[in-house]
Order: C-alpha cells, then structure tokens, then sequence
C-alpha cells in the first residue's frame, strides 16, 4: 500500500508539473489575438480519479507574457514545454472566437497519456478545464482533472 501512495504522488507531481510548467506557459499563452500581454495570476483545482488533491503550500507565481511571446503563442507553449522538460506534444489546437480546444499526447519513462484543455479565453482572463487520462508503468490507469483560472494583474515589471 505504501509503494501505490509513492506511485500515486509521483503520478501527481509529475502531472503538476506538466500543469504548472507546461499549462503555466500554456494558460497563460493560448490567448492568440485576443490577449493582453502582462502579469498573470492562475489558480488551479485538481483531482485523481474523481478525488480532491491538496493544494500545494507554494502558490504558483504570477507570470509575464511578453509582446513577443503573444505573437506566436502555439510556439510560446511549445518552447515551454521543452524549456520544462514536459513531454507533451500539441495533437491539436481549435481558438475560435473565445473558445480555446486544445489535445496533447504526452509520454516519458513513467508513463503516456492523452489530455483535453477547453474554455474561455478573454482579453483579461481565462477559465480552462482540463482531463488527462494516462497509463502510470507502476500504478495503472489514473484520470487527472483540472480548473484553472487566471486575469490579467497588471504590466510586466
């Protein structure tokens, strides 16, 4: 029982990593046309398997978009994500008006797995949800499910 909960965290910070990192630089750059570049604030819910995760103790830090990150924003999350080390490859990208559908296929040593992100992108915030369903080499199949919301706070310092 003891080696599962190992797994099981393991499973969990690698998909906060990808989240944090990954979905960091891709919340943050997926608004296309319609976004404001400047200081981001997110706040993020997740679950496993239907279950509540705690929050973590250290929220995660207001990031700065760019004028030149928001002019390629596909290529932003991209370059973050191999920045990060996330595993992750874009299967698709829909933003259409203020609706952001975004598919990755993701994989490493641990694992794969497919993720879903929708939701609304505005000038000044956005809501996203996200489901990964994935295969952990140790722990089986897991379902991690996300929210995540962020507004724009202010110019870039």
């Amino acid at each position: 029982m003891r080696r599962r909960a190992c797994v099981v965290h393991s499973i969990i910070d690698t998909m906060k990593i990808l989240i944090a990192a990954g979905l960091a630089g891709f919340a943050v750059s997926t608004f296309a046309q319609t976004v404001s570049p400047g200081i981001w604030h997110d706040e993020a819910a997740f679950t496993m398997n239907g279950k509540p995760l705690p929050q973590g103790t250290d929220p995660m830090p207001d990031q700065c978009l760019t004028d030149a990150d928001a002019k390629n924003l596909r290529k932003t999350l991209e370059s973050r994500m191999q920045r990060d080390n996330i595993h992750c490859t874009i299967t698709n990208w829909n933003y259409a008006g203020t609706t952001l559908k975004v598919a990755l296929a993701c994989a490493n040593e641990q694992g794969r797995g497919n993720a879903i992100v929708t939701g609304d992108v505005t000038p000044t915030r956005y809501d996203l949800k996200g489901q990964l369903r994935g295969q952990h080499a140790q722990a089986g199949a897991y379902t991690l499910a996300w929210t995540w919301r962020g507004k724009r706070v202010g110019d870039c310092r």
